[in-house]
């Protein structure tokens, strides 16, 4: 799994990493899942992935916001939904 999220991230496919990380978050967070000492290190490096992804996304709100105000951006809105 963390290769195919590094795969996808050098692809810039941001939108299916991100879906990819949010799921396998929730799975590896599951109550019975915590319990398994196994993937402790896969949890640890998701989370580090979510907290890269997260700057990544304010970083590229902010730019779209400047890009937007310059009148380059001929789009009247966008919209960053975290999942």
């Amino acid at each position: 799994m963390p290769d195919l999220l590094e795969t996808l991230m050098s692809e810039k496919r941001l939108l299916q990493a991100s879906i990819l990380l949010v799921r396998s978050l929730k799975v590896i967070n599951k109550p019975d899942m915590l319990e398994i000492g196994a993937v402790s290190d896969l949890r640890s490096y998701l989370n580090a992935q979510e907290t890269v992804r997260l700057k990544l996304f304010i970083k590229i709100d902010k730019y779209l916001t400047v890009v937007r105000r310059c009148g380059i951006f001929s789009s009247t809105s966008y919209k960053v939904t975290f999942i």
